[in-house]
């Protein structure tokens, strides 16, 4: 029988003194920590050499089935709207990491209706930059 791997996992954000759960949330894609390159090949190189550059924290996204109504909607449109720094928390409510949590600074950097079907949910992706980020901990 299959799992719900993500089912249960949730969102919060705060901005402006205010914590909010993102309600209606469909999915969520998780930050790709990463190292830049810098090509570093001298003339006496035998072959192309390639240093690690700072670490970039990358970019979440989440989905939600948009509701103009729901206090969180409003709230993380308006800080993408002002481009507001924010802290956010992901809960990852996995089999292998339950009560486990990823803690993120950062502005969001995108607000987008995905597709306006007639008969089905409006579906919005907001994504999220991290300026700092720090790994899957125990939740208190």
């Amino acid at each position: 029988m299959a799992k719900f791997i993500g089912k249960g996992s949730t969102i919060d954000f705060t901005y402006n003194s205010t914590q909010s759960t993102v309600t209606q949330l469909l999915g969520i894609t998780p930050a790709a920590s990463a190292f830049g390159e810098v090509e570093a090949t001298t003339l006496d190189s035998t072959r192309r050499e390639f240093l690690p550059t700072i670490l970039e924290d990358g970019v979440a996204a989440f989905r939600v089935a948009l509701d103009n109504d729901a206090a969180d909607h409003g709230s993380a449109f308006s800080a993408f709207q002002a481009g507001a720094t924010m802290s956010i928390v992901i809960r990852l409510a996995t089999s292998a990491l339950n009560n486990r949590i990823v803690k993120m600074a950062g502005f969001f950097t995108g607000f987008s209706i995905d597709e306006l079907v007639v008969d089905d949910l409006i579906r919005a992706t907001v994504g999220f930059r991290s300026t700092s980020i720090t790994a899957p901990a125990s939740s208190t």
